[in-house]
């Protein structure tokens, strides 16, 4: 045998044993590294005793709220381990991060009666006022990328409206036939969703406003729904009651509207979707305990399954967004107080890699065998 030919026998054999030893070594990896998430704390600021993650946006920055150790809220955006403290309303002990765009802008309110909608960009805090003639009441829980700010006001009775923030104004987007209600998130399209109760009719309703028309979008069988978040492709979720009373978390995409299940309790809430449809939010397991949940290829599973949880920690409560990268938000249990929380995905084992490229070799090397 020529020798040139029996040296490349020679070197495939140990290309050969070298991809065994990877494979065996990758699947020990995954079978001993379940883990699909890694957490991360939102910690309180000056040994308060709670935080809150509300929504994260695609740059993995986070805006929620700290609790100081006199017991009052600050609206935060954080990443990576670094907080920012953003700065409260004049006159203001408590406020709330409750949603922010890909600029970092921040919309929320504070709680001080009489509670106010505020928009945190560049510089101080920017009031977002209240509906005109209307009491003086508004909260914010959404924003677009446009500036859109969408949320709830007080009318002149008394009631709550679903209302947008724009240009200096406050404007009720509900009609005449709406008594009741507030908006909860709003897309790039402007598509916004929330809830109402309209005259006549037992109960709040989920509802989709698209280009000045609403339409609401029924139950799973109940008399209650409401929507808590979309994704650019129109899917919305939130949750629904079911014949028995339950309330279920759903998703509503075309006309119809799914019931997600909970985790072996009566009831569930999805709270945030991304642009792949996977949702995540809160149910309670059979025991009544409540958990963090994500609903991927047609499953819910509790989050709490998926990653092992730090020293301190005993669950994750509610998970209250997803970005498209896939990272969540949301509060758990922390040494018996709330804390809020990121959970960003573990990478792919980096030997998977090295296995690809082991085989692109060993099919090099056959080419030239």
């Amino acid at each position: 045998m020529p020798r040139e030919k029996s040296e490349l026998e020679l070197l495939m054999r140990r290309i050969r044993f070298g991809m065994a030893v990877l494979v065996e070594c990758l699947v020990a990896t995954t079978a001993t590294a379940a883990d699909e998430y890694t957490l991360q704390m939102i910690p309180p600021i000056g040994g308060g005793p709670t935080s809150d993650a509300w929504a994260i946006n695609e740059a993995g920055y986070v805006t929620g709220s700290s609790q100081i150790g006199g017991g009052s809220l600050r609206p935060i955006l954080f990443r990576d381990g670094v907080m920012t403290i953003l700065q409260l309303p004049a006159g203001s002990s408590s406020a709330e991060g409750t949603a922010l765009n890909s600029s970092n802008t921040v919309v929320g309110f504070e709680y001080n009666p009489p509670a106010q909608a505020y928009r945190w960009g560049q510089g101080s805090p920017v009031p977002l006022g209240f509906l005109q003639g209307g009491m003086m009441d508004s909260q914010a829980y959404g924003i677009n990328d446009l500036g859109t700010i969408v949320g709830h006001a007080r009318d002149a009775n008394g009631n709550l409206q679903p209302v947008i923030f724009a240009n200096g104004s406050v404007t009720a987007i509900g009609g005449a036939g709406v008594e009741e209600g507030g908006a909860t998130a709003i897309n790039s399209s402007n598509q916004i969703v929330g809830r109402v109760r309209q005259f006549g009719v037992t109960g709040n309703r989920a509802f989709l406003y698209d280009q000045g028309a609403m339409v609401t979008l029924g139950t799973l069988g109940g008399t209650e729904s409401v929507a808590t978040a979309l994704n650019d492709a129109t899917q919305i979720v939130g949750r629904a009651t079911t014949s028995n009373g339950h309330s279920h978390a759903f998703l509503f995409e075309g006309s119809q509207m799914i019931d997600l299940g909970t985790l072996g309790g009566t009831y569930s809430e999805a709270l945030g979707i991304n642009a792949a449809g996977i949702a995540v939010g809160i149910s309670t397991r059979a025991n009544g305990d409540l958990r963090a949940f994500i609903r991927r290829n047609d499953t819910m599973i509790d989050l709490n399954t998926l990653v092992t949880l730090p020293p301190g920690w005993t669950s994750l409560s509610v998970a209250r967004g997803i970005n498209d990268v896939g990272q969540i938000v949301g509060q758990g249990r922390f040494n018996g107080f709330n804390r809020g929380f990121v959970l960003t995905p573990v990478p792919a084992p980096a030997g998977l890699a090295l296995l690809v490229a082991a085989g692109g070799l060993q099919r090099r090397r056959r080419r030239v065998e």
